[in-house]
């Protein structure tokens, strides 16, 4: 984005990283959240938080393709999925891939979602085949940020190159070899960051505004 704006003429620029307020943190343990939620406390879970078109852009089609793998390799795992899913085709696609462990939770409150993150193991943040990705990272993906700001081993598909997370190809073999890996403890877990980071270079970049009106 920042190229874009230069290349339109910008003569300076200030990047303002998306990233979660320093509040966004788990209020309930990771035994009691499971038990709660009939989660097994000793099952491997991943966890896939989106917004709306989760087909279109975010691709869930790919994520479950991948799971199908995941089951294959390894037992006692289960998907969480966060946000608005495609009940009815979510329901005929898992039924005719023929998988056990997937948790569909619908949309969350948002103060409950750093304790459904806390509570996973692997978080995934995949992008559908095709969709752009030369302007998409840790620093633009609310998502990333969040999963971030709990400490948790990431797995990307269709972002561009980070140290945040284990960056995949947008294949199926693929993320499920990535989610694998970071079941296997062979994903370093990613560094938080908070918007309170941002608020001096900000108001700098306002004020440097300002004056030049």
């Amino acid at each position: 984005m920042r190229k874009y704006c230069i290349d339109l003429g910008a003569k300076q620029t200030c990047i303002v990283p998306n990233y979660p307020k320093k509040d966004f943190r788990a209020t309930v343990n990771v035994e009691t959240w499971r038990g709660i939620h009939g989660i097994p406390i000793n099952s491997k879970v991943a966890i896939f938080v989106s917004g709306g078109r989760m087909r279109e852009i975010y691709g869930l089609d790919l994520l479950l393709q991948s799971w199908k793998l995941v089951e294959r390799c390894k037992e006692n795992v289960m998907l969480i999925i966060i946000g608005p899913a495609p009940f009815e085709w979510l329901r005929n696609y898992v039924r005719k891939l023929g998988l056990d462990s997937i948790r569909p939770m619908g949309v969350q409150n948002h103060k409950n979602i750093p304790n459904w993150i806390n509570a996973s193991d692997v978080c995934l943040a995949p992008r559908t085949p095709g969709f752009p990705s030369d302007w998409y990272n840790d620093k633009d993906s609310t998502k990333i940020s969040e999963y971030a700001a709990l400490r948790k081993p990431i797995v990307a598909a269709g972002y561009l190159p980070s140290n945040q997370y284990l960056l995949v190809d947008r294949t199926p073999e693929a993320l499920a070899e990535g989610i694998l890996r970071a079941f296997d403890g062979k994903v370093k877990p990613a560094e938080p960051h908070f918007w309170e980071e941002n608020e001096d270079r900000l108001l700098k970049a306002v004020k440097y505004v300002m004056t030049k009106k």
